[in-house]
């Protein structure tokens, strides 16, 4: 006995963990269905087989028709673009059934193409063909039509061309367009014109705007056709013009720049070699980056601009601080000697200080930064070597 629920319970602990692994891989567990020994589909839920069974019953019964055949299920695993749906159960059984019946053919340019059980269901299914199309933009000028001869015709047709109406729409999707035509209104934004203008008072590479753009604004009278609610045509009946738009002017730069005016790009500030980068070193943020080399080496401004500072400043020692007045800066530290004053205008390239060991220093070197609106960044990669 003990084997037995052993067994029993090693089972279900089988079913559970392939049940999991078959739901993560977005396959599930369910069955194949067969009628006479046929294969009809796949489905996850065998509820969907027995409500489409009794919906065919019931649609067969009003043609003086029965259904008495049986499903058979066998357990598969079901992929999620091969899982039918009670509606697809319903046609797929349909489809088994060879007889004829009266019923009401929608016939597109003389093609039928389904089949509903009476003129109302046929009807309706049409209409709510159109609905889905043009529901919420119906005006009185609207014109709602088909693209194609359609028409309702009373004959005998199998029963496998039955459909519901909600079958039908689905069928009716790809087979018979809607075509809408209406009057829109809205407004279409005109795009302004850029000029530009030489100007001699703005340096050479520097550009300004003279004069914002703002677009302007027409409003729009027109009859659209919309085929299946996607937008095919347009015809403007009528343009008004709400605002004009303003062009955008800018100036370009022609003035020859000062020999002290920031360039965009920075040298190499000295001569020596690289024995420290930027970032982490000895558990603190390294700032800048450290060029060793003998005491009195020339220190170079690694672009043009105005001294903020030039005096001692702590662990720095003698520094020098460069504004670029394009939101970078540079600061020179260590210096045995600084060689300009705070508010001198100095160009790239020009001696402003001399290598040293001032401050918070273990020898002859320059500690570089490079800020960026005031925050520091890694001067390596920018410098032009």
């Amino acid at each position: 006995m003990k084997d037995y629920i052993a067994y029993g319970l090693l089972t279900i602990g089988i079913m559970v963990v392939v049940t999991a692994s078959v739901n993560a891989s977005g396959y599930r567990l369910g069955s194949e269905i067969l009628i006479d020994g046929e294969t009809i589909g796949l489905v996850v839920n065998r509820d969907y087989v027995h409500a489409a069974i009794e919906q065919v019953s019931e649609e067969l019964y009003e043609h003086n028709l029965s259904f008495e055949r049986e499903p058979v299920f066998i357990g598969r695993v079901v992929s999620p673009s091969a899982a039918m749906t009670q509606e697809d159960v319903r046609n797929a059984i349909m489809s088994t059934i060879d007889n004829f019946v009266e019923g009401y053919a929608l016939v597109v340019d003389g093609e039928p193409i389904l089949a509903l059980v009476s003129e109302e269901a046929a009807e309706l299914a049409l209409e709510n063909h159109k609905n889905r199309y043009v529901a919420g933009n119906i005006s009185n000028d609207s014109i709602i039509e088909f693209d194609a001869e359609v028409e309702i015709s009373n004959q005998f047709v199998p029963v496998s061309s039955l459909r519901t109406v909600e079958g039908a729409l689905l069928a009716l999707e790809p087979a018979l367009g809607v075509r809408h035509t209406f009057v829109k209104q809205y407004v279409e934004e005109i795009p302004y014109e850029v000029e530009r203008v030489n100007d001699y008072q703005l340096y050479r590479g520097r550009t300004a705007v003279g004069q914002a753009g703002q677009r302007g604004e027409d409003a729009i009278i027109a009859r659209v056709v919309q085929v299946n609610g996607v937008e095919v045509h347009s015809d403007i009946l009528e343009r008004t013009t709400l605002r004009q738009p303003t062009t955008r002017i800018e100036r370009i730069g022609q003035a020859e720049p000062p020999p002290t005016i920031a360039h965009g790009r920075f040298i190499r500030p000295a001569a020596g070699t690289l024995t420290s980068r930027f970032g982490r070193r000895w558990g603190r943020m390294h700032n800048g980056i450290d060029i060793a080399g003998p005491v009195g080496t020339y220190i170079r401004a690694a672009d043009g601009g105005i001294v903020t500072f030039s005096g001692w400043d702590g662990g720095f020692g003698n520094i020098v601080r460069i504004n670029h007045e394009n939101g970078y800066s540079t600061w020179y530290a260590h210096n045995s000697a600084n060689l300009v004053r705070v508010g001198e205008r100095v160009a790239q390239g020009q001696v402003i200080a001399r290598m040293g060991s001032t401050g918070s220093s273990t020898g002859s070197h320059l500690h570089f930064e490079v800020r960026r609106n005031g925050v520091p960044v890694d001067p390596w990669p920018l410098i032009n070597r």
